[in-house]
């Protein structure tokens, strides 16, 4: 009882709790201003995004509507997309494989490096790929008069 009564008499104990909280309390009013600021601008810019990428989308697909000897070509690019994204995966495959190898070889500074190096294939051209393969099937399979899936991916 008594280190209770010191504590609450001694002023660290009142800068440490009252007045650090009241600075918390006055900054935390200026974050929650600033960080729901952030997130509005930050989702304003994705709806706007997401609305581009669909005018582009349809645009493409009024494109490829109006000149039917353009789906061979894009065809012809999905083919190419879908053998860069093997080729991709491929390396990145070798890398993660060399990486194992080094790890079991007991060499952590090579299977660390090769490891960065496939990740870093994987995470950059093998994505981008993949999303350039996706958009273009998912315009020629919205062309295409059928309902069948022409090329799934």
């Amino acid at each position: 009882m008594v280190a209770i009564k010191e504590l609450i008499t001694s002023p660290v104990f009142w800068f440490a709790s009252v007045i650090v909280a009241f600075f918390m309390s006055f900054f935390a009013s200026f974050a929650k201003d600033w960080t729901e600021r952030f997130i509005k601008s930050k989702s304003i810019k994705k709806i706007e995004a997401a609305k581009a990428r669909q005018k582009n989308f349809e645009l493409k697909v009024d494109k490829l509507k109006d000149n039917p000897a353009l789906i061979s070509i894009y065809q012809n690019n999905i083919v190419y997309q879908k053998m860069r994204q093997v080729l991709y995966y491929t390396v990145t495959l070798v890398f993660m494989a060399l990486s194992l190898n080094s790890a079991a070889s007991f060499n952590f500074f090579a299977a660390a490096i090769t490891g960065v190096f496939g990740l870093f294939i994987f995470l950059t051209k093998g994505k981008s790929v993949s999303g350039d393969l996706y958009e273009l099937i998912a315009v020629i399979n919205e062309v295409l008069p059928d309902d069948e899936f022409h090329f799934k991916g």
